[in-house]
Formats: structure tokens, C-alpha cells, sequence
């Protein structure tokens, strides 16, 4: 999945989001009023790889 497309899901749910740090590759997403905060790595800046996608689902309780 691309990234971007990621971003605007999770910004649409209310989740907020910071950039990497230092040229890093672990965005960070966060609610207020949530315990968990997502640290979600790209792969070549753009990517985000199945498993992370799974754990979004999994956060946002989308799965049955």
C-alpha cells in the first residue's frame, strides 16, 4: 500500500501524524484519548509493507 494513501486513511480516523526523524523511516501515528501509538516504517520512502497494513486494521478494530 502506498503511504500516502495510509496517511489520509489514519488523518480521516481522527489519528494524527508526525514525520520521521533524521531521515528515518517510522512515521508515527497517534489519537487523542488512545493508549497505542503506531510507529509504522516505509520501504523506499513509499511502501508500507502487508504486515503493518494488518496492524492498523487490528488498531482501528476494522476486522470482524
Amino acid at each position: 500500500m502506498d503511504f500516502d494513501d495510509l496517511r489520509s486513511f489514519q488523518q480521516g480516523e481522527g489519528w494524527n501524524w508526525q514525520a520521521p526523524r533524521s531521515g528515518g523511516s517510522h512515521h508515527r501515528f497517534w489519537k487523542v484519548g488512545e493508549r497505542v501509538i503506531l510507529s509504522i516504517p516505509t520501504v523506499g520512502g513509499r511502501k508500507v509493507k502487508r504486515t503493518y497494513i494488518a496492524l492498523v486494521v487490528k488498531t482501528l478494530g476494522l476486522q470482524d
